[in-house]
């Protein structure tokens, strides 16, 4: 796991203190890093959608829902598998909460934006 994990640690390693100027600039260059990975991400998953044949829809709405909820699963699995929480139905109230707000922030935000803008 630490290799899969170095990129993003070296990455994320030109991050300065959060002491530094009341932890704004460390806030600043964190969320452009964040940006970056997102830039990243999202054209590894046009990439994948262009080579499968998936409409950019499908992409947008499949790809990105799988591809976010994977580090919740897994953090699922550890923590009950380490014996951290007993009832896994306590954990899955996240994930489920997470994937409804990806669908309605990130579907119903733009479609309730249009449907203004159009009337």
């Amino acid at each position: 796991m630490h290799y899969v994990a170095l990129p993003w640690k070296i990455l994320f390693a030109v991050v300065p203190p959060r002491r530094s100027c009341g932890g704004w600039i460390p806030f600043v260059i964190s969320a452009g890093l964040v940006g970056c990975m997102v830039y990243l991400i999202m054209e590894v998953i046009r990439n994948m959608g262009c080579f499968l044949n998936i409409a950019p829809v499908a992409q947008a709405v499949i790809l990105v829902a799988i591809c976010s909820s994977i580090p919740e699963v897994v953090t699922t699995y550890k923590a009950v598998s380490d014996g951290v929480v007993e009832d896994a139905g306590e954990i899955f109230n996240p994930i489920l909460a997470s994937n409804a707000v990806n669908v309605f922030v990130g579907l119903g935000l733009p479609w309730t934006i249009r449907t203004i803008y159009d009337w």
